[in-house]
């Protein structure tokens, strides 16, 4: 154990702010150093971090009401009470160093992190950054971005376009490996996933191309369904052809991703970072209803450099089948596709995000 590094960790609410620390996390334990995530214990961030083993450090503060009202008063004591809570702990375990990346629970470890003058990072991964990252990334030694649109929102004089923290799996993932765990052939694929809570207009419109394939045995269809979707899912599809593999959720995405020739999916930030970095083709349909439609924003970034195209969630029931199956028969695209992913796509943002925490800890 590397004792004369310690670091803390924080990010939090949802899963977009939560695994980009938690990869950053695992990666500084491998390497040998104490980490200690700082998160809420009522929150997913909690459950993920003690099933990776991680130390975790609870601290009570909710997000910021949008109105005035008796609860913005509560909020305010409630992160001032938090702040109090990092400070001990900043006290306590003397971090060299923070990393933040973003969600309202990152607050009282960079008030404490900006009082204590010790150095910290912050990280966003969409092209529009929450309001934690635009008001602490001002203060930031350095502050990491997963999208060069992002970069304008932030006042940090360092800024680094480093895409996001993810897993060396997906850069690595070897297809007739990932096909054989699967259990399927050595044909054209075609990946469809919402996410592991799923996503009901992706599952409507794959009715449409589970129609097409039943008299197309020359594709096959991979459908992650999500948790709660997948029993209503299978029942509506009734008895299946051999060549669709249904899933309620892969423990381990970089497998459907090496089998794929293209993949449908959600815009979400750490999505898309995962294809880019698998070298796959995509057609990305945002949730509409996503905050500040960063989905959208995130999604017509990737569609702007040639590594996606982007279908409305409105038109996706009645056009994804035929653009799917135009798409993937559509060899030449699909190499426009990957040539533009290989040029644009940053699997080594791991490395140089913890490279670069290492060198802000310095010789604190």
């Amino acid at each position: 154990m590397k004792e004369d590094k310690i670091f803390f960790i924080t990010g939090g609410g949802t899963g977009g702010h939560i695994y980009p620390a938690l990869t950053l996390a695992k990666k500084l334990v491998s390497e040998g150093f104490k980490v200690y995530f700082v998160g809420n214990k009522r929150n997913l961030e909690y459950k993920i971090a003690l099933e990776n083993g991680l130390n975790f450090l609870d601290v009570n503060v909710s997000s910021m009401p949008r109105k005035a009202s008796l609860n913005f008063i509560f909020w305010g004591f409630q992160t001032f009470f938090a702040s109090l809570v990092a400070i001990f702990y900043a006290l306590k375990y003397k971090p060299n160093a923070a990393f933040a990346t973003g969600g309202y629970v990152c607050a009282p470890t960079l008030i404490a992190s900006k009082l204590l003058k010790i150095p910290y990072m912050t990280h966003d991964s969409d092209t529009y950054p929450g309001i934690v990252s635009r008001v602490f990334s001002k203060y930031a030694t350095c502050a990491t971005v997963a999208f060069p649109e992002a970069e304008k929102y932030l006042k940090c004089k360092n800024i680094i376009l480093a895409g996001n923290p993810i897993r060396d799996n997906f850069a690595n993932a070897d297809r007739d490996f990932a096909l054989q765990e699967l259990g399927l052939e050595d044909k054209k694929t075609i990946y469809i996933t919402g996410g592991s809570q799923g996503a009901k207009t992706l599952n409507e419109s794959a009715f449409n191309v589970i129609e097409k394939l039943k008299e197309n045995q020359e594709i096959q269809l991979i459908l992650q369904t999500g948790i709660k979707n997948y029993d209503e899912t299978v029942a509506k599809l009734g008895e299946l052809p051999k060549n669709i593999l249904i899933k309620p959720y892969f423990s381990d995405t970089s497998l459907p991703l090496a089998c794929a020739d293209l993949v449908v999916s959600r815009g979400g930030s750490l999505s898309i970072s995962e294809i880019l970095a698998s070298g796959t083709p995509s057609i990305i349909v945002p949730y509409p209803h996503a905050a500040k439609n960063h989905q959208e924003l995130n999604a017509k970034s990737v569609e702007n450099i040639g590594c996606t195209i982007v279908l409305n969630d409105s038109e996706c029931v009645e056009n994804l089948a035929d653009m799917a199956f135009e798409l993937v028969y559509n060899d030449e695209k699909l190499s426009e596709m990957k040539a533009n992913i290989k040029e644009n796509s940053k699997p080594n943002g791991t490395q140089e995000i913890f490279e670069k925490l290492l060198e802000i800890a310095g010789d604190r």
